[in-house]
């Protein structure tokens, strides 16, 4: 009768595992260029047009503090930071030649203590 009882947790528990670990495999990516690892040899298109292999300027995506503002919630008192993604190119030298604001933001919640 125990084997019963602890036969069927175990299964349940490799399914969990099993399943986690394949839906976690769906999303591989190339950890220099953060884009989808390609599995066949077919050509993709980026947003601009361009071939994805074909030169392009190189860019780092960097977050900055665009605002901050003290919000009431429920009686309590917080700070939200607001952060903008921004495009950043650089010349060879490392200097920055030109910033592209993005419409990714991200928001960042601290309780304000009185």
């Amino acid at each position: 009768m125990s084997l019963k009882k602890s036969f069927w947790p175990a299964v349940m528990a490799v399914c969990i595992i099993g399943a986690s670990v394949y839906m976690s495999s769906w999303d591989v990516r190339n950890e220099e260029t953060h884009s989808p690892v390609m599995l066949s040899g077919e050509e993709t298109i980026s947003v601009q047009g361009k071939a994805a292999g074909a030169a392009e300027d190189p860019y780092d995506l960097e977050n900055k503090l665009v605002g901050t503002k003290q919000v009431m919630d429920d009686g309590i008192a917080y700070k939200v930071e607001t952060y903008q993604e921004f495009e950043i190119f650089k010349s060879e030298d490392g200097s920055t030649v030109k910033e592209i604001p993005t419409a990714n933001f991200n928001y960042l919640r601290y309780r304000v203590e009185k």
